[in-house]
């Protein structure tokens, strides 16, 4: 299965380079191309010494830019299109289930739960997902979607809007007759913090503190934890 990843850009170009890391690794299972849309030229000289393929869009509204990423999608030979931003990693064995998934004949794929990780005070908490009105909905990151369902959609999963961009997009996918959602127990789903995130790093609403070189351990190769632990040293 030919995958792409899809990434917006916009700095933040240390933890970007630990984005790579994982892509590299994940690169040596399977095909993977990265789309990365950026908003400056000093986005797309670092984007394109990584070998993405690049698009420029302005930075806001952020469904735009990542639509306008979409329409380069569109072009590359592949199955299944993966959303992520330049500061998420995860752990191969998701690559599988995500073709598993798809080989199965569902169109979306995404996960209820996932950890945090700030890179300065090197915290980090698990996160078991929204409760309320929003229990049940996907995280915004690392929702993979098939090339049918993105072709239904006109290659335009987002509305043109700045904030609340997966809120929307999932209300346009939920009614998608073939989906799958799962609480993540088998994988590492990461969204790493600096201070350069717009949202910051806390003890968000349903969260527990966990031990981050623990996890780190169990998913990921000893090299790229060390990289991931020692930032900014």
């Amino acid at each position: 299965m030919k995958f792409t990843i899809l990434v917006p850009v916009w700095g933040r170009y240390d933890t970007l380079k630990l984005f790579n890391d994982c892509v590299i690794r994940l690169q040596e299972e399977y095909d993977i191309n990265v789309v990365a849309v950026g908003s400056s030229e000093a986005d797309k000289k670092v984007c394109e010494s990584y070998g993405y393929h690049y698009t420029q869009a302005p930075n806001k509204p952020l469904g735009g830019k990542l639509n306008n990423g979409l329409k380069v999608c569109k072009d590359l030979d592949s199955d299944a299109f993966i959303m992520l931003g330049s500061d998420d990693i995860l752990s191969s064995n998701l690559l599988n289930y995500y073709a598993q998934q798809i080989n199965k004949g569902f169109d979306f794929v995404g996960f209820l739960d996932c950890y945090f990780y700030d890179l300065n005070s090197k915290n980090m908490i698990y996160w078991k997902g929204y409760r309320g009105e929003r229990s049940g909905e996907p995280i915004g990151a690392w929702r993979c979607l098939s090339r049918g369902l993105l072709e239904s959609l006109n290659w335009e999963a987002w509305d043109n809007q700045h904030h609340s961009i997966d809120y929307t997009m999932w209300n346009k996918l939920k009614n998608v007759k073939k989906h799958v959602t799962t609480s993540k127990n088998k994988f590492l789903i990461v969204d790493l913090k600096n201070e350069d995130n717009v949202t910051k790093f806390r003890k968000f609403d349903n969260s527990e503190i966990v031990h981050a070189k623990t996890i780190f351990n169990q998913y990921l190769p000893k090299i790229e934890t060390l990289k991931i632990l020692e930032y900014g040293k």
